[in-house]
């Protein structure tokens, strides 16, 4: 770590893999632990590049390494609901028939069980699918949205249980992002940021769309909500704004 002084990008994936049946939540005491550890290192390294944070739980650690540096906002990004975003779309992909790169979709606020989706943005070829089902159910076919989630959200548990770890989604959605900043493609991926009087949060780190490139955090998109989706995502917020508080206790 003292060498990383002229690095553009670190990526903390400090830590150890679950538990079974451990939810993300679970490892904050382990995590903040190993962030103590490396907070004075990081300062004292001279980096000041782009941090990247995958360790679990996502968005309560990248908001941690935020405020024990003072690291300007922009240039810290958990991996957040970038995984579980693209397991959203293998679901929708694989029960609507509808390739992946046709799709539109989504999960906001916590990279964990309290994540929601926004179905009004979730489109094909800027279509909402709940409409596109809704309409010609002959050929379109897919499980209620509420199943949806819950499969999303179990995805991870069962990859864990199955092999112990979840390396290759995480891998893939982290070196999505990094090559969002690294070729500053300006690219709109859902991670997890500061937010900052938006969605109705004060201040509080969660993922949303976020638009990337070589300086990091370029924009951060505010979506229109319907009541339930804000209710959904502001239900997220809560539970990530307590544990962070927890995490400052430490």
């Amino acid at each position: 770590m003292e060498d990383m002084k002229d690095a553009d990008i670190l990526i903390n994936a400090s830590g150890r893999t679950r538990k079974p049946n451990q939810t993300r939540l679970d490892m904050l005491d382990e995590s903040v632990a190993v962030c103590k550890d490396l907070v004075p290192r990081i300062a004292a390294s001279g980096f000041n590049g782009i941090i990247i944070s995958i360790s679990n739980p996502c968005d309560i650690i990248a908001a941690y390494l935020q405020n024990r540096l003072s690291w300007p906002a922009q240039k810290i990004i958990g991996s957040g609901t970038a995984l579980d975003s693209a397991r959203l779309q293998m679901q929708l992909s694989e029960q609507l028939h509808i390739s992946r790169r046709s799709l539109t979709a989504y999960l906001l606020g916590e990279h964990g069980d309290s994540s929601m989706i926004p179905w009004s943005h979730v489109t094909a070829a800027g279509k909402p699918v709940l409409e596109l089902v809704r309409e010609n159910p002959g050929v379109y076919q897919m499980d209620p949205p509420d199943v949806i989630l819950e499969k999303v959200h179990r995805g991870g548990y069962i990859e864990n249980a199955g092999k112990g770890c979840t390396e290759f989604g995480v891998a893939s959605s982290t070196c999505e992002i990094v090559r969002a900043i690294l070729h500053n493609e300006h690219k709109i991926l859902p991670c997890s940021v500061k937010l900052e009087n938006l969605y109705g949060v004060r201040s509080d780190f969660a993922s949303v769309p976020v638009r990337l490139g070589a300086c990091g955090v370029e924009d951060v998109l505010e979506i229109h909500l319907t009541d339930t989706e804000h209710e959904s995502f502001m239900n997220s917020m809560r539970v990530l704004h307590e544990h962070f508080e927890k995490a400052l206790t430490l």
